[in-house]
C-alpha cells in the first residue's frame, strides 16, 4: 500500500512539476491571460484540456495572423502616404516656379474667406507718401487678391510686417505697411496670406 501511495505521490509531484514549468513558459512568452488559462487547464479533466489548448492555439494563430495583416497595411499607407507627399512637394514646386498660387478647396470654389486663402507673391517697389511707407505687390485680382486682405511680409524667414491691400489691379496690388521692421522690407521681399 505504501508503495502504492508513493507512487501516486510521485505522479502527482511530477504533474505538478510539468504543470508549473508550463505555467512559466506561457506566462512568459503570451502573457497573463494565456496563463489563467493553463491555470484552468490544471483543474480540468485530460481530455476537456486538450480540446481547449487546441481553441486557444487556434485563437493565437488568428490573433497572430490579424497582428501581421495590420501591420503590413500600415507599412503600405505609410508608403502611400509618403509618396502622395512626395507628389504634392513636386506639383507645388512646379507650381511655385511658374508663378500660380495653390489654393486651398474652397477658394477655387469662390466662396472662402481670407482665413481659407493661402497666397504668396513679392514686394516689386516701396514708395513713401505722407510718411506712410506702401508696397507694390506681385500679385493682384487674377489671383484673388483682395482689398482689405492683410499680408504678412517675410524676408529670409524673418517677419518685417504687414502689408494691408489698398487698391488691386488684375497682376499686382498696392497696399500700406506696419510692423516693426519696414526699414528691412525690400524689392523681392515675400508676402503670404499664411505663415
Amino acid at each position: 500500500m505504501k508503495t502504492a501511495l508513493a507512487a501516486r505521490a510521485a505522479m502527482v509531484q511530477s504533474a505538478a512539476m510539468r504543470h508549473s514549468r508550463l505555467l512559466v513558459q506561457v506566462a512568459s512568452g503570451v502573457g497573463i491571460a494565456a496563463a489563467a488559462v493553463v491555470v484552468t487547464l490544471l483543474v480540468m479533466r485530460p481530455g476537456r484540456q486538450a480540446a481547449l489548448v487546441v481553441a486557444q492555439a487556434e485563437e493565437n494563430r488568428q490573433l497572430r495572423a490579424q497582428l501581421e495583416q495590420s501591420h503590413v497595411m500600415e507599412r503600405t499607407t505609410q508608403a502611400e502616404r509618403a509618396e502622395l507627399s512626395r507628389k504634392y512637394d513636386e506639383l507645388h514646386r512646379l507650381l511655385d516656379e511658374r508663378g500660380i498660387p495653390l489654393l486651398p478647396w474652397p477658394q477655387r470654389r469662390g466662396d472662402a474667406g481670407q482665413a481659407d486663402i493661402n497666397l504668396r507673391g513679392v514686394i516689386k517697389e516701396t514708395r513713401m507718401i505722407n510718411q506712410t511707407l506702401y508696397g507694390t505687390i506681385s500679385i493682384g485680382s487674377t489671383q484673388n487678391v483682395q482689398k482689405g486682405m492683410r499680408f504678412k511680409v517675410v524676408n529670409d524667414g524673418n517677419f518685417l510686417g504687414y502689408l494691408t491691400v489698398d487698391t488691386v489691379d488684375a497682376e499686382d496690388a498696392v497696399g500700406h505697411l506696419t510692423g516693426p521692421s519696414l526699414n528691412q522690407v525690400r524689392k523681392g521681399s515675400q508676402v503670404w496670406t499664411q505663415w
